[in-house]
């Protein structure tokens, strides 16, 4: 019985890791791809985005990406990766752990791989995967 009590308590955690919201940027800024994922976190859909500044999304992002120094960095370090702002499409804001990763395309294209995950989500599954670990290790 204990490994069915193991078993059912990684499918229950598995399902509340919150996915993470993937969107492509080509060398200016501009988004190229975006997943459903981004679009539950923030509320745009593909259509919206797709062609426009990620500014619209990551209000630091534009400035950022075109600033050498940000890019210089990045590339020496092969990203970028912390907590930032995110704006939701209702005006609000999201803090997001957020991760970018240069790609190298056809021909040398530079291509952005942004990764975000909502901190709030990420807070409420480690607080409650926690307490849920603890109990389920101290049931016979």
């Amino acid at each position: 019985m204990p490994n069915t009590l193991h078993t059912l308590s990684e499918k229950a955690n598995h399902r509340e890791i919150p996915d993470a919201a993937i969107a492509m940027l080509d060398a200016d800024g501009m988004v190229v791809g975006w997943t459903d994922t981004a679009q539950r976190l923030v509320g745009y859909s593909a259509g919206e985005v797709v062609g426009r500044s990620v500014s619209v999304v990551l209000p630091f992002a534009q400035s950022a990406l075109r600033s050498g120094e940000f890019a210089e960095q990045c590339r020496a370090r092969g990203g970028w990766s912390g907590i930032t702002a995110v704006r939701h499409r209702d005006g609000r804001t999201l803090n997001v752990s957020l991760q970018i990763s240069q790609l190298w395309g056809q021909g040398g294209a530079v291509r952005w791989l942004v990764c975000g995950t909502d901190m709030a989500a990420l807070s409420s599954v480690a607080s409650t995967g926690s307490v849920r670990e603890s109990i389920l290790t101290r049931t016979p």
